[in-house]
Parts: C-alpha cells; structure tokens; sequence
C-alpha cells in the first residue's frame, strides 16, 4: 500500500454543509476511491464521533449521513497521556509533552487530538481543510509532530509524487 494519512473531522462537516471547493471536493472524492481500491490507507479516530455528537440535533443529522462515507476507514483511540509504570502506578507518559505543547499550539482541543492521534499511531500527514485552527500552524505542528497537515488535493499531489 502507498501513502497514508489521517483524516479530520472537518472533511465530513464540509461533505454535510457542502461548502468544501470544488477542487478540493474532487481530490476528497479521489482520495477515497483510492482508499477503497486499497492504493492508499487512511485513519481517522474516535475523535471524529466525539465532535460530531456535540453538534446541535437540528444539524447532526446530516453530518452523521456523511460520517457513513468513513465508515470503512479505521479508527484509532487516542491514547492517555498517562500510563501505569513497572512498579503499578502513575507515571508519566512519554507523549505528555506532545500533547501539551499541541493543546497550547492549537486552539481547538479537538484539533490537538488529531494531531496527536495521527503523531502517535506514527501517521506523518493530515488531511484538514480547516484553515482557521490548523493549517495556520502547518510548520509549527510539524516541528513539534511529525505529522504535515495538508489539504485533499496537497495530499493527492504528495502522493503522486511517491513523497
């Protein structure tokens, strides 16, 4: 299998209200015809479910519709950020600061659960359209992750390309 990524949970809201660009709905349709063809693997987590149950009832509807095209994409958990040490308690988990630094970074939590879903299940691209809370701070959420965020169509492109 080829590239891989992890999905967020703006690609289904934008599938719902359908204000995702044309251009960019094309490369979302791409992206996971390829998927289903098994040329590229995906992931998305728990996390998406979370955010779409506090939408408002008047709206979730449509998004739980489209939430139905991610239906055959794995979920990951995101993991604690504490972990139990040889002696049986608390102890401090080596990803703890990741996630800090990606709370004080990010001003969403949800988005720093992305990122730190995708970072930790060792997934180095995120595909997000949303500019206001994420893609604003593309470099700074590499440097502290690994993980590159990028639209569908940045993601297609990367992928073509063999990067």
């Amino acid at each position: 299998m080829g590239a891989s990524a992890y999905l967020d949970t703006c690609l289904v809201s934008g599938l719902a209200r359908g204000d995702i660009a044309a251009d960019e709905l094309l490369a979302l349709r791409e992206l996971l015809s390829r998927f289903e063809r098994g040329e590229i693997s995906l992931l998305c987590s728990e996390v998406v479910g979370d955010e779409l149950a506090k939408i408002s009832a008047d709206y979730r509807g449509p998004h739980l519709q489209q939430l139905k095209v991610f239906e055959a994409i794995p979920r990951a958990k995101p993991g604690g950020v504490t972990r139990l040490s040889p002696m049986g308690v608390s102890g401090l988990n080596p990803y703890r600061r990741l996630w800090d630094d990606l709370v004080a970074l990010l001003p969403d939590k949800p988005d720093a659960e992305h990122v730190f879903v995708a970072s930790t299940n060792r997934v180095n691209r995120l595909v997000t359209l949303d500019e206001k809370t994420m893609l604003r701070h593309r470099a700074a959420v590499q440097a502290l992750s690994g993980v590159e965020l990028m639209t569908p169509k940045e993601f297609l492109h990367a992928a073509s390309v063999g990067s």
